[in-house]
């Protein structure tokens, strides 16, 4: 059974996009091919209303998944990466799976040091693992370089998507070194459930993980689903937590130290009935928990309009008691008026009113229904009240939506600009390094022509200024598509993706972005043009530029700048100029 392959399928099966090829690169399909980006193609937007695009250069490189010695190969070859995570540059490790040459579904352990992938590690299961163990990897969190955490999910026969159920995977690297995966302890009350499958793990410090997801009776067990939390203290492993009653899931967690996390996600029976039934509806789940006691917030939403449905699908926090969250409610707008992107913040431990995510100013649809969507899927945190949210919103067609907090306050959203003649893209990820340099990943599909070609984006913001959509560096006349992304420095990221062709076989593709760094030029006597253009040639960004007397500088020409020549420092680092208004008389 090829759940690799519907599961890529269905990922982009979701992704209908707006955005342009880049063009192809050549090469051959082996196992450990590196293929670089021609470079960003296409328009570009940018946060800032009307502002300025970065010239600041990202490249990307792609190495194809290096995979163990017994994985399938040619037609038969699939692999999916789920999720990525870099404790610094050029260290991260990436998780997902892979067929092995008996067609068995295994879990794989990807690890980069020093900017070099080494051959992936398959994930050694618990002892009640099966013979077909229908390995499912779904995140990843690494507390530093080589001390990592995986979750996900494993059966012994037939599919975790079945009835057959499935145990919750847990994985613990220390020191480099893979341990032999546990299964996630249920609560006492359990009782007969037995499929369980983990979505997202954050670890504060090595040895020291949260990881949630749900369990119930299978996969489509929606109503009787519960909540589920487990925590991992000094290496160990407890047994898990029940949370959020009848139909709950949680589908993100974050942790910024030990023992202090925020989790979230919705419960009471919202994923299908809420959804296409106005009788039914669910409700946000948000979860804290300070020491070893997790208690739910009461989202307070504002008062704009009649109740309904919700739920939270992403959270980030940066500190104890500062974290932030998004989601998707009809909560606060009416009915009429489709459903609406919703911000928590949470400040010195204080959870805030929610706030409804503004669309772009461009945001309209053939119907009204869809005039203030903001659909958000992702949000990243680069410090308290200092955050990125992105998600899609409809003008005329669904595009890309990016919202900026900026000290505590959310801005209207902004479209990220998309290349002519196509529809719909879903941004995937998220991941900010520091405020106003984040990244973001995701799909699209072309549908302008006859033919619907799928393709995944690349887009890099680099001191709070958007650079080109890119699409990642492919094989000719190759599907692709990018579904996570963890940056470890501005413009210095890693992501995960798919390359597949015609022919059958799905390759995992790992992305490593590098950005130069500011090179401060000497600009002492140029001209302002000529100042301007090398600034920008360096990677750095004009500054304020202050006009002064000045009888011995020429008018029009730089009298000094605010950094020293030969400093490297950040990309997109500002430089301020004075320059020469003339002299006195």
């Amino acid at each position: 059974m090829r759940v690799i392959a519907l599961a890529a399928v269905l990922f982009l099966l979701t992704v209908s996009a707006a955005w342009s090829s880049a063009g192809a690169v050549s090469g051959s399909l082996t196992r450990n091919a590196v293929y670089a980006s021609k470079g960003p193609t296409g328009h570009t937007g940018s946060l800032g209303s009307n502002g300025p695009v970065s010239h600041v250069k990202t490249r990307w490189r792609a190495t194809l998944a290096p995979l163990p010695a017994h994985a399938s190969t040619g037609s038969n070859q699939f692999v999916s990466l789920s999720s990525i995570s870099c404790a610094s540059r050029g260290n991260c490790t990436a998780v997902g799976s892979y067929l092995d040459n008996a067609g068995h579904q295994q879990g794989l352990l990807l690890t980069e040091k020093a900017g070099h992938w080494g051959v992936g590690v398959e994930a050694v299961l618990p002892a009640n693992a099966g013979s077909d163990p229908q390995v499912v990897l779904a995140s990843v969190s690494c507390a530093s370089a080589g001390n990592c955490t995986a979750v996900g999910a494993y059966t012994g026969s037939g599919s975790i998507y079945t009835e057959d159920g499935g145990g919750g995977l847990l994985l613990t690297e220390k020191a480099g070194h893979w341990a032999p995966g546990v299964e996630a302890v249920l609560p006492a009350s359990a009782g007969s459930h037995r499929y369980v499958t983990l979505h997202s793990v954050s670890c504060a410090s090595a040895g020291n993980c949260t990881a949630v997801g749900r369990y119930g009776d299978s996969e489509w067990d929606y109503n009787g689903s519960r909540g589920l939390l487990l925590t991992e203290e000094a290496g160990l492993w407890k047994r898990g937590d029940a949370r959020g009653g009848a139909g709950a899931d949680v589908f993100s967690v974050s942790c910024s130290s030990d023992g202090s996390c925020s989790a979230v996600g919705y419960h009471n029976h919202y994923y299908y009935e809420g959804r296409n039934s106005s009788d039914e509806g669910g409700e946000a789940l948000l979860l804290t928990k300070k020491g070893a006691t997790w208690r739910r917030v009461e989202v307070n939403w504002p008062a704009e309009g009649p109740g309904g449905t919700a739920e939270l699908t992403s959270v980030s926090c940066t500190s104890a008691g500062n974290c932030s969250a998004a989601g998707l409610s009809h909560i606060g707008v009416d009915e009429s008026e489709g459903p609406r992107g919703v911000l928590l913040t949470e400040i010195a431990g204080k959870w805030h009113r929610a706030v409804m995510a503004k669309p772009p100013k461009n945001a309209h649809s053939p119907g009204s229904y869809w005039d203030h969507y903001v659909g958000l899927v992702g949000i990243s945190c680069a410090s308290p009240g200092n955050c990125a949210a992105m998600g899609g919103y409809y003008s005329g067609r669904r595009q890309l939506a990016l919202l900026t907090q900026q000290e505590g306050k959310w801005r209207r959203g902004v479209g990220a600009a998309v290349w002519r003649g196509h529809q719909t893209p879903a941004g995937a990820a998220i991941s900010c390094a520091s405020p106003g340099n984040c990244t973001v990943v995701g799909g699209y599909v072309n549908a302008a022509a006859s033919w619907i070609s799928y393709s995944g984006f690349l887009l890099t913001e680099i001191a709070g200024r958007l650079g080109a959509v890119v699409r990642p560096p492919h094989f000719p006349n190759a599907l692709d598509s990018v579904s996570s992304v963890s940056c470890a420095a501005p413009g210095t990221c890693g992501a995960v993706g798919a390359n597949w062709t015609s022919e059958g076989p799905e390759y995992g593709v790992l992305l490593d972005s590098t950005t130069d760094p500011c090179v401060v030029p000497r600009l002492k006597g140029n001209a302002l043009p000529r100042a301007r253009h090398r600034i920008e040639a360096r990677n750095c960004f004009v500054g304020t530029i202050e006009h002064i007397r000045s009888p011995t500088v020429a008018r029009g020409h730089v009298i000094s700048q605010s950094l020293r020549p030969g400093r490297h420092l950040a990309p997109g680092t500002k430089v301020n100029l004075e320059v020469s208004s003339g002299g006195t008389g």
